[in-house]
């Protein structure tokens, strides 16, 4: 170690602010709270692990006093999802992957989609998505997982909304 002050003042801050960082990612990382609400909604992203496949569950709810309508598209179509290492890079993505993540269009066509109405605190779950149909995650890396609903149609909420963030490790094979 240098005995030069200013290099270990230096050192000192940054070990600090890593320490505060971790604490502070550490405190958004779980499967029971909710993301921040947005213009009357909110959503929860939970991870449960499965055969060794994280299934992905988004919950929205009403947090206004008015009933709010959202639209049950499936998932892809204006749910997100997105998934880092702690280093912030995204794993590699399937080729499956790919297709669904291309499907999200928050203005998009809802033909085969219906709406569906929220009262107040009412809570809606979304179909189940399989994380590894998305994304290639290392075994025993931690990832860092949340969802994104966003939707621009007139005729229901609009707004974008992000979930809490889950962290799951990557399983090894079967």
């Amino acid at each position: 170690m240098t005995s030069d002050p200013v290099t270990r003042r230096n050192l000192a801050s940054l070990t600090i602010l890593t320490l505060l960082l971790a604490t502070a990612c550490a405190r958004r990382v779980t499967n029971s709270h909710w993301g921040e609400p947005s213009n009357t909604l909110r959503i929860r992203l939970d991870a449960t692990l499965r055969s060794n496949e994280h299934e992905i569950h988004v919950a929205f709810q009403n947090t206004g006093r008015e009933p709010i309508e959202v639209w049950e598209s499936g998932f892809w179509p204006n749910t997100w999802l997105r998934c880092v290492d702690r280093s912030g890079k995204t794993p590699q993505i399937t080729s499956r992957g790919t297709n669904l993540l291309n499907a999200f269009s928050p203005g998009g066509s809802r033909d085969k989609n219906y709406q569906v109405k929220l009262e107040q605190g009412q809570v809606h779950h979304s179909d189940t998505v399989l994380l590894e149909d998305v994304y290639r995650l290392a075994p025993n890396q931690n990832y860092y997982v949340s969802a994104v609903y966003e939707e621009k149609w007139i005729d229901g909420w609009t707004g974008s909304v992000t979930s809490n963030v889950v962290r799951v490790k990557g399983s090894a094979s079967p």
